[in-house]
């Protein structure tokens, strides 16, 4: 399939255990044996303020460097193995920073060029249905492929 040469792969802070399950599907799309796969985390940083101290950021750069490699390393143990089996294209694992990680991944799939982007959304609902893939659904022009977590038990139905 031609749109999806180029996908980015969205993963959440909340992608581990269950989370990461709901990816466990990507091994089943075969469309993207030939694609460049980008698996990213964008990991939220804060920026605290006070009148009486100097701003602080979380994390401080010099911590950067070693949140950048355990995320590569747990992204590239997590989900390399779970890419679709005859898998012949690439796969790239990045960590970004930034205090709006919605705006970071559409940057991110923006710079990319990216033609479909796939995340998960949590099983559970609050009174926003979940606003970070809603919010990427509307705000890229890119095809948007939303996993559901938790729905192990739909599977075979």
């Amino acid at each position: 399939m031609e749109f999806a040469k180029n996908v980015v792969v969205s993963i959440g802070t909340a992608e581990d255990g269950v989370g990461a399950q709901a990816f466990g599907a990507l091994s089943q799309m075969t469309f993207l044996n030939h694609s460049t796969i980008h698996f990213v985390h964008v990991f939220k940083t804060m920026l605290y303020s006070s009148g009486l101290t100097p701003n602080l950021l979380y994390p401080a750069p010099e911590e950067r460097t070693e949140i950048e490699e355990s995320v590569f390393q747990y992204l590239k143990r997590t989900f390399a193995p779970i890419v679709p089996s005859g898998f012949e294209g690439q796969a790239h694992f990045k960590c970004l920073f930034s205090e709006a990680p919605k705006e970071a991944i559409l940057k991110y799939v923006d710079a990319m060029s990216a033609d479909l982007v796939i995340l998960a959304s949590r099983k559970e609902r609050g009174f926003f249905e979940s606003s970070f893939a809603e919010y990427v659904s509307k705000h890229t022009v890119a095809d948007v492929l939303i996993l559901k977590m938790g729905r192990e038990d739909l599977i075979g139905r």
